[in-house]
């Protein structure tokens, strides 16, 4: 599991590269492939650390994998909400006005409710397919990724500023 861990923190670095005021978010298109790109390689890593937890059983890892497939791509809606927000933030950053950082903290705040949302509907029904034990294992991954790459874009992108004054 910790080379799992060590891969997703190497990965979240990468990620940096495309956030505000790098050379990669200078190109629209360039940050919406790199960003989809990182979303395929995330996935890959937690159904990776999901296997190496063992959180699936082999005669219900169809029934669960279709399951986890639908949360992911469910997911995705959030991904590219979360997408949206960061080119805001990004376009808006050296004339931040209240009404945009107020609009901006409120969308990242509905981000974060709709993710845990999510995985807490999808908790219930993995703890049918896998018990509750392998369904709290999975959930413990989701938690372990998601929070390298949270941190890794919180440490990255610069905090809020005042518009300049004239």
């Amino acid at each position: 599991m910790k080379t799992v861990i060590r891969y997703a923190l190497a990965f979240a670095a990468l990620a940096a590269l495309c956030l505000p005021g790098s050379a990669i978010a200078q190109a629209d298109e360039s940050l919406d492939n790199f960003m989809k790109m990182m979303r395929k390689d995330i996935k890959a890593v937690k159904k990776e650390l999901i296997n190496e937890a063992g959180a699936v059983p082999a005669d219900k890892a169809d029934a669960f994998w279709k399951s986890y497939d639908e949360y992911q791509a469910k997911g995705k809606e959030i991904f590219e909400r979360q997408l949206k927000n960061l080119k805001s933030y990004d376009v808006n950053f050296g004339g931040m006005t209240d009404d945009k950082a107020e609009e901006l903290v409120k969308n990242s705040l509905q981000l974060r409710k709709d993710r845990i949302a999510l995985l807490e509907s999808y908790y219930g029904k993995w703890k049918k397919i896998v018990g509750p034990i392998n369904a709290a294992k999975v959930v413990q991954c989701e938690y372990a990724v998601n929070a390298i790459v949270d941190a890794e874009l919180a440490s990255e992108i610069p905090l809020i500023q005042e518009p300049a004054k004239k």
